[in-house]
């Protein structure tokens, strides 16, 4: 039988130059699975609004059920702002607050993550105490627990990544998070090092580093 995966988080749509593209760490995640003809479920939060219609729309046109979509009559969907520079850098601004902040651990929702063996989830979501208390509750099932680190200060708090790993099976970040994470915890600077110190502080059974 075949897993059942639970990707829960933002979903938002970044605003560049040339236009409006529907992105969140979480739900490309789910996009890439559904492809790989997974068992997977989205858990986000959107405004009751025109982009959050047209995210429900281009979900479920994508073949992704939008059954565990909450709507918020008072936070708006999710955006962020993106810049380039003359060298093409982008920088970003994550409008805040926005409605996936405020997730709710819902009769539905619950019952669902209590069905499923993976649950995938990041550190953006968990910006707003809300949401994290949300996240923290499906993490307490001690399922396959998929950690993606995403630092984006100033949403980078300690001591959420750091209680947020205690819980974590599987942790996926890039070489630059990962030096960060070494610096906080006394580690030493080396990609392997780093990855060595934090399965055995924290006790997560893979560590995965992504280069560029």
């Amino acid at each position: 039988m075949a897993q059942k995966i639970l990707c829960i988080g933002e979903i938002l749509w970044d605003s560049l130059p040339n236009g409006l593209f529907l992105g969140g760490a979480p739900f490309n995640v789910a996009c890439h699975l559904h492809r790989l003809k997974c068992d997977v479920s989205v858990v986000t939060r959107v405004g009751n609004d025109v982009l959050g219609r047209i995210i429900n729309n281009r979900v479920n046109e994508k073949g992704i059920s939008t059954d565990l979509f909450q709507v918020d009559n008072l936070f708006s969907t999710g955006l962020v702002n993106v810049t380039l520079d003359k060298e093409g850098n982008a920088f970003y601004e994550i409008v805040a607050p926005a409605a996936w902040d405020y997730i709710e651990a819902d009769d539905q929702l619950m019952k669902t993550a209590e069905k499923a063996d993976i649950i995938v989830f990041g550190s953006l979501a968990q910006r707003n105490k809300k949401t994290r208390e949300t996240i923290q509750k499906i993490l307490d099932l001690n399922k396959i627990n998929i950690f993606d680190v995403n630092l984006r200060p100033p949403y980078d708090n300690h001591d959420v990544i750091s209680d947020t790993l205690y819980k974590t099976k599987i942790c996926k970040l890039n070489d630059l998070e990962i030096l960060k994470l070494a610096e906080w915890y006394g580690f030493e600077s080396d990609l392997h090092e780093a990855a060595i110190g934090i399965r055995e502080k924290f006790g997560c059974e893979i560590v995965c580093v992504t280069r560029g």
